[in-house]
């Protein structure tokens, strides 16, 4: 049996003065979202899995904006990279990446963006509950691609919102796959995430050029059923 505590904490960041007169530019804006996680297996079968891992998830977002249609926009992360290793630890075998990096154009109705990004495709891992549930929706998240995408919000007044979105992409192989810290090996039995990706290590999408895509339609607002969403996606 094991047991999750989960404690999180998240900070806005105003890091220049323009942030408070929203037509001054540039400027840049930020959140950070600090998870402090306890997993606990405190009785087993199997004595050697009775461990303890504290760690973190934490979230680090940045938008430079240069005017009301240009920005860019960063996600950076520190967590775990390697898996338990069959002993306590605290704090071990962490790792910090830039997971997103692009140059976007457009505003909060329509935009594109290029660089290196999380095409949309389900929703699963924000949507829901602790204390497993994000991680086993995660399993299908695409994340960490470059290439380009874009979006378009339909307002349908009384048939609601709805957001068309599509990318094209391939799996980041460049030198942000890297990670500080720790850079585990790709194949290692402790890994859950590769240091330095090469197309050499194969998978989806790891192929360095634009051959792999995503299309979503995602919907909310819909005053006959206001508590309706829905996110579809291939």
């Amino acid at each position: 049996m094991s047991l999750r505590l989960l404690a999180g904490l998240a900070v806005f960041a105003a890091a220049s003065p323009s942030l408070a007169q929203p037509a001054n530019f540039p400027s840049l804006s930020g959140e950070m979202v600090v998870d402090i996680i306890d997993d606990f297996t405190y009785r087993s079968q199997n004595s050697a899995r009775e461990q303890n891992d504290l760690f973190t998830k934490s979230v680090l977002a940045l938008d430079l904006r240069f005017n009301p249609l240009w920005s860019i926009e960063t996600v950076a992360k520190l967590e775990p990279v390697k898996g338990p290793t069959g002993e306590n630890r605290v704090f071990g075998g962490h790792g910090a990446w830039v997971e997103e990096l692009f140059v976007n154009f457009g505003t909060e109705d329509a935009a594109a963006y290029v660089g290196k990004f999380n095409p949309s495709f389900g929703i699963g891992w924000n949507q829901l509950p602790e204390v497993y549930g994000k991680d086993f929706a995660a399993d299908y998240e695409i994340k960490e691609k470059i290439g380009a995408g874009g979006f378009y919000v339909f307002d349908g007044d009384a048939y609601g919102k709805h957001r068309l979105s599509a990318t094209v992409f391939f799996g980041d192989d460049t030198g942000l796959s890297n990670s500080a810290i720790n850079r585990p090996t790709v194949g290692a039995n402790s890994t859950l995430r590769a240091g330095r990706s090469r197309k050499v290590d194969g998978g989806i999408s790891n192929s360095e050029s634009l051959r792999s895509f995503t299309v979503a339609v995602d919907g909310s607002d819909i005053p006959s059923v206001p508590d309706l969403t829905y996110h579809l996606a291939l």
